[in-house]
């Protein structure tokens, strides 16, 4: 817990594919505020509570997830970059804009401290 955000661990995978759809999302909505999720990553990265849970992560011979939860994340980034994809190219971008935002902003949220 930091302040009254509860922040999560994130995989490799689930930070390269949030970084690319939030510079998706600044390209379909220029006039939208910059979520710049890679500098606010780095910055949690300098947290002696994240290198703590890093190293623990590293000395484990399983997986922070055990029950599939990265799977799930990606699956459901992967859903989202397909919203992307279609508001980019679709007359119906507003309701894919939205169906990307649904999955993004509860992800990123509590490591954006952004309400």
């Amino acid at each position: 817990m930091e302040g009254s955000y509860v922040a999560g661990f994130l995989s490799n995978d689930a930070t390269v594919a949030l970084s690319r759809q939030w510079e998706n999302i600044h390209d379909i909505l220029p006039n939208l505020e910059p979520l710049r999720f890679d500098a606010l990553l780095n910055q949690r990265e300098d947290k002696e509570w994240y290198k703590k849970i890093v190293g623990i992560a590293n000395r484990q011979s399983s997986k922070i997830s055990s029950f599939k939860e990265d799977d799930g994340l990606m699956m459901l980034l992967s859903f989202a970059t397909i919203c992307l994809v279609g508001a980019e190219h679709s007359d119906e971008r507003d309701h894919f804009i939205k169906q990307a935002m649904s999955i993004l902003l509860p992800v990123v949220r509590p490591g954006v401290n952004h309400t």
